[in-house]
C-alpha cells in the first residue's frame, strides 16, 4: 500500500518552470544582482530569498506576504492531469508537494 507520494512543484505539477522566475515576473523584480552574490558564493540561498523578497517589498509599502501569495497562486497553472492525480490519491494516501 502507498502510503505517500512526493512531487516536486516547479515543471512537474506546473506548466511554470521556476515559482521564483514567476514572482519576479509578476513583481517585474531583477533578481541578477543577487544571483551574481550567489554564484560567487558570497550569499546562501536563504540570503539570496531573502534580498530578492526584501527588494520586491521595498517598493511596494504596505504588499502583504497573502498579497505575494495570491498572486503567485494566480499566476501558476496546474499540467494537464494534476488536479485528477491528486483527486486519486486523496482517498488513500498522503501527498507532499514542494518547490
Amino acid at each position: 500500500m502507498i502510503k505517500m507520494v512526493a512531487f516536486d512543484m516547479d515543471g512537474t505539477l506546473t506548466q511554470e518552470t521556476s515559482s521564483w522566475e514567476t514572482l519576479f515576473n509578476i513583481f517585474h523584480h531583477d533578481p541578477s544582482p543577487f544571483y551574481r552574490m550567489y554564484s560567487e558564493g558570497r550569499i546562501d540561498q536563504d540570503e539570496w530569498a531573502a534580498a530578492n523578497l526584501r527588494e520586491i517589498l521595498r517598493g511596494r509599502p504596505g504588499l502583504t506576504a497573502r498579497e505575494v501569495e495570491t498572486a503567485l497562486v494566480d499566476n501558476t497553472h496546474l499540467r494537464d492531469g494534476v488536479e485528477e492525480c491528486i483527486s486519486e490519491l486523496e482517498g488513500g494516501c498522503g501527498a507532499l508537494a514542494a518547490s
